[in-house]
């Protein structure tokens, strides 16, 4: 849970300093790029769990050979019997459309949102997961943890709202549409992360029927599967997306991105450093899922948002440092209330929640 909250949070930093460097290429290469390195890396970890044998053989067969009917322990007919008769591996070719459709959304849209707005905009992943859990794993939850939810939803629904009234410093950010986008790739991605974790209870599922002794699914054969579909669907699926955007030069942006990314060491380094980061904070919700569940993964993710409000004051490379609405519009209401009323008494209220409300001070009246 530590490392989902570290890595979640340098992973908005480093993103949206990815995006800035690529620029108009970045939805495209980033998407091509990502899907490779991680089928890479994910395949390398898998081939180090097969010869350690941490891959028992009877997960293998789960997830690459279809199941008889005796095998399920139950009777089933018609489409839904087909469907539960398939090999394993159709959850993670579920997975890896889902997840790829919504990766090239977020790669897309996140240069031009600030840090802020982009991880307010991610906590819809945590409701969407909750509905996404009760349509296809029928969970339940009980009440104190829909209220959590609901306290989350809110609290972002006001924080954009108050940060849309305010003016950023930077031209070009928290675009209406790219918000809307970018909530809209929030459900995609949390439809993946939920079917991953239908295939780790489903594999559970049959492996005590079976009297396996490991029950839990392996993780990197689960991660390896997926970004192998991935890896296979992301150019014709970013290639769609791109032109039902409007941008019909998929062949110029794919040659020019490429051309930028190796050409530019600058460009070529922060991506590497995001994709070093981004790796880990996928792993660490990879395990999270399989050993609790996608709800409390995406809680975790929730916990990164004042920690990433924080680094993003700090002076980044390419993206500089974001202004705070909030901060900025309560400086503004504060600047005109002074302005208006000059010979009014004042309190000092800088971080009265800890200190408490210090007594007024008269300021000179007026002449």
């Amino acid at each position: 849970m530590l490392l989902v909250v570290i890595c979640g949070t340098f992973n908005s930093i480093t993103g949206k300093i990815r995006a800035v460097a690529l620029g108009v290429y970045s939805g495209l290469i980033s998407n091509l790029v990502c899907e490779i390195m991680y089928f890479l890396v994910y395949g390398l970890l898998l081939s180090f769990n097969v010869c350690f044998g941490r891959v028992p053989r009877e997960q293998w067969i789960w997830v690459l050979f279809p199941r008889k009917s005796d095998e399920l322990g139950y009777s089933t007919r018609g489409i839904r019997g087909f469907f539960k008769r398939l090999p394993g591996v159709k959850f993670a070719a579920l997975a890896g459309i889902v997840e790829v459709s919504g990766d090239y959304l977020i790669f897309s849209t996140q240069g031009s949102l600030s840090i802020i707005m982009y991880k307010l905009l991610q906590q819809f992943i945590v409701p969407s997961t909750l509905i996404w859990s009760v349509i296809l794993l029928r969970s339940r939850y009980i009440l104190q943890e829909l209220l959590a939810v609901l306290l989350v939803v809110i609290v972002a629904v006001v924080a954009i709202v108050t940060s849309s009234e305010g003016e950023g410093d930077t031209s070009g950010e928290d675009s209406v549409s790219d918000a809307l986008i970018f909530g809209l790739a929030m459900v995609i991605q949390s439809c993946a992360f939920v079917v991953k974790e239908l295939m780790f209870v489903e594999f559970s599922a049959h492996a005590q029927i079976k009297n396996c002794q490991i029950t839990n699914l392996n993780v990197f054969l689960m991660s390896a599967s997926t970004h192998f579909f991935g890896m296979l669907l992301v150019l014709p699926l970013s290639s769609l997306l791109q032109i039902i955007a409007g941008q019909d030069d998929v062949a110029d942006i794919l040659t020019n991105g490429f051309i930028l990314l190796l050409s530019d060491a600058m460009v070529a380094r922060w991506f590497a450093f995001y994709m070093t980061v981004n790796v880990l904070f996928n792993m660490s919700l990879y395990y999270l899922i399989a050993y609790a569940s996608s709800a409390l993964a995406f809680l975790c993710v929730t916990v990164t948002l004042p920690a990433s409000v924080i680094l993003s004051l700090f002076n980044w490379p390419l993206i500089g440092s974001s202004a705070v609405p909030w901060i900025q519009h309560g400086n503004k209401v504060r600047a005109n209330l002074e302005a208006r009323d000059n010979g009014c008494r004042r309190p000092r209220i800088c971080c009265w929640p800890l200190r408490g409300r210090l007594q007024w001070r008269a300021s000179p009246q007026p002449t």
